[in-house]
């Protein structure tokens, strides 16, 4: 049974450490697109509407990735995108929130909508929660710099939250290691 443990132990340690790795590389942009709008994927939306990213070409977006079962990043994600919507209300800057599934497996249009009630969205007209195909997922992640794998039946990912100008362009990004809230804005 010890065994067993240190094993176990051991393997969530190699597992942390290659997670800072990953957090640590996630800060840098990479090869990331001119434009998120170049993507052509559709999107199903918390409301069941089928949308593509260009429906919101020409407006400021802070754009984000979650699903419905994680209970550890994707509540610091949240916190970061509230303090972001408070900012933006406070400075009447007018911008879409854009929060897209990491697990379309588990995430459609009534679980988004069932945490969207939970953490009480709903009056929130400027927040989108999007599925889209497991492929469109990867796709995008990798075009925002978010690393995400799945360990078991857990989707790992790290804390990326990003300010896309209304050009699609990514202007500013939060993550582990630049979590300031106003400095999305600047």
């Amino acid at each position: 049974m010890q065994t067993e443990l240190r094993f176990r132990f051991v393997q969530l340690l190699v597992c942390t450490l290659w997670l800072l790795a990953m957090f640590a590389h996630s800060a840098k942009a990479g090869n990331l697109p001119s434009s998120i709008y170049t993507q052509t994927s559709s999107w199903t939306e918390d409301t069941g509407q089928t949308v593509q990213l260009s429906k919101w070409q020409g407006q400021p977006l802070i754009i984000a990735m979650a699903y419905t079962e994680c209970t550890r990043v994707c509540n610091a994600t949240l916190h970061k995108l509230e303090e972001a919507q408070a900012l933006a209300d406070q400075q009447k800057t007018p911008v879409q929130f854009i929060i897209v599934s990491f697990d379309p497996s588990i995430d459609n249009p009534n679980s988004w909508s069932y945490y969207r009630r939970q953490h009480h969205f709903t009056e929130r007209s400027n927040w989108h929660f999007l599925t889209g195909t497991t492929s469109a997922t990867k796709r995008l992640a990798q075009s925002l710099g978010i690393k995400f794998w799945i360990d078991e039946d857990h989707v790992m990912h790290d804390l990326r939250i990003l300010f896309i100008n209304p050009d699609g362009q990514i202007k500013t990004f939060l993550d582990w290691d630049h979590q300031e809230v106003a400095n999305l804005f600047k």
